[in-house]
């Protein structure tokens, strides 16, 4: 709906009108390891790929495709909650901040070594929903204060994880749904929602579809 507006009213922009107003393609993809994917970042010759809130896992050779490597914003400190859902098992865990973490992407699932990391308080009266955006905001602000180093070719220090520490999770379970409800804790409100789709300029329950 927002893309069917000829300008982007808010401060926020969607990938559609990021692209118009940059002037550069935005391609959907299916799979960035086969096909069309592959084509689309092999054509484009990428020195870095940024990696957030992406589901895919990276395969040759894709991954050795770019000079710099690939790079990850996880949402969750690493190796004590590599997978899936890290945001809830840092909740579930008692803990009383996030962490996003900026990691090199090697050929396992969130295993590659550290670069930084950084926090975000929780918010107890605020949804899972609420936190996710400023999260990988945060990922975001890691990358970028790694990017002059990496414009002039310095070499990033990066540690290894210790993977006595290592925990992967997977697809959140019934049981971990129903305990992350019964702490108290909500994956959506609609007040959290629309305060964050207003940031865009529209109220996106309103918008007509003529």
């Amino acid at each position: 709906m927002l893309d069917r507006l000829d300008y982007p009213p808010g401060e926020l922009m969607s990938f559609h009108h990021l692209a118009g107003n940059l002037g550069v393609p935005f391609h959907e993809i299916e799979n960035i390891n086969t096909g069309h994917g592959s084509r689309v970042a092999r054509e484009f010759q990428p020195d870095l790929i940024l990696s957030v809130k992406f589901g895919q896992i990276f395969k040759e050779p894709i991954l050795s495709l770019p000079s710099f490597g690939i790079l990850n914003t996880h949402s969750g400190a690493l190796p004590q909650y590599a997978g899936l859902w890290a945001p809830v098992r840092t909740l579930l865990a008692g803990e009383r901040r996030f962490t996003s973490t900026l990691h090199v992407v090697d050929q396992g699932i969130d295993t590659g070594p550290v670069i930084a990391s950084g926090h975000l308080p929780v918010e107890p009266n605020r949804s899972l929903f609420w936190h996710l955006p400023r999260l990988y905001v945060l990922g975001i602000e890691l990358f970028l204060q790694v990017l002059p180093g990496l414009t002039k070719c310095t070499r990033i220090t990066a540690h290894r994880q210790e993977n006595s520490r290592r925990r992967y999770y997977g697809k959140l379970t019934t049981e971990e749904e129903a305990a992350f409800e019964k702490q108290g804790f909500r994956f959506l409100d609609d007040r959290d929602y629309a305060e964050i789709t207003r940031r865009f300029g529209v109220d996106l329950f309103t918008v007509s579809s003529e």
